[in-house]
């Protein structure tokens, strides 16, 4: 099995392309290649089977569940995946733990998993961070990520709700450009909760499938397979328009730029004020 504490460039081999090319978007096909610099392969299952469909096409052992925030990211592979004609394997979980824009990210997730016909599943997690921020900075203060080291908690709750569910799979919608922003979205960190989850009875695999890409990049994927930016939601601000300034809306805004699409939520918002 390849480790995580083997860098990028492995992860990319096991969720290796396949050889026919035109059935994935170029824009994952020319990350691959620079990333892994073996070009195009197909992706083996663990029973040993390969694939015809891309990288990003979920295991067919079993269900697979896909930790979603409502932002770009959870829309791109939500899409993708459905597109390859997954949806009845997949299980989106959001987990409210507290962050100041919790509202509307949920809101967000219920309508993507509407408009493509997913089931929505939640835990709220929220007394965890509430519980730490009166103890620790007092009580009215709220941050936009009030829970350090969240993903601990995320995973450990994605497993429990994969073990629950029968799902042998758990994917998180980490890109390139988040890798390594923070400790718990580390290599290291990745590598241990894999090896954690091999623990398991049964154990689950872990999968990264946009590791390879960047932000602009999952826009250019999702774009060729109709991701609903409309619905998604970035602002840390919680408000119910994005405000602009905040870093996630800058970041959102500079990506999209980047991959010369238009960002439906704006546009949608244009019109609902015109």
């Amino acid at each position: 099995m390849l480790r995580l504490a083997q860098g990028v460039g492995s992860l990319a081999l096991q969720y290796a392309l396949p050889r026919a090319a035109e059935a994935l978007p170029a824009v994952a096909a020319a990350a691959a290649r620079a990333v892994s610099g073996r070009g195009f392969s197909r992706y083996r299952t663990a029973s040993g089977s390969m694939l015809d469909e891309p990288a990003m096409s979920a295991p067919k052992q079993g269900s697979t569940v896909v930790l979603v925030s409502g932002g770009i990211e959870s829309a791109a592979l939500l899409a993708y995946w459905k597109h390859w004609d997954h949806a009845q394997h997949l299980l989106p979980l959001f987990i409210d733990y507290g962050q100041k824009n919790v509202r509307q990210e949920e809101a967000a997730q219920q309508a993507m998993c509407r408009h493509l016909g997913l089931d929505f599943n939640a835990i709220n997690a929220s007394m965890v961070a509430h519980q730490l921020n009166m103890a620790t900075v007092g009580a009215g203060r709220r941050y936009h990520d009030p829970l350090p080291h969240r993903n601990l908690l995320l995973l450990s709750l994605a497993a429990s709700f994969a073990a629950d569910s029968g799902a042998a799979n758990i994917a998180i919608c980490l890109n390139k450009d988040d890798l390594g922003v923070y400790s718990s979205a580390s290599l290291p960190f990745l590598h241990h909760i894999e090896s954690l989850y091999e623990t398991l009875e049964p154990p689950i695999q872990l999968l990264m499938p946009l590791l390879a890409l960047r932000k602009h990049q999952v826009i250019t994927m999702g774009h060729q397979v109709a991701a609903p930016w409309h619905l998604t939601y970035s602002c840390a601000e919680g408000g119910a328009a994005p405000c602009g300034a905040c870093e996630p809306c800058r970041g959102r805004a500079a990506a999209f730029a980047a991959a010369g699409v238009e960002d439906g939520l704006l546009s949608h918002h244009s019109a609902a004020q015109a």
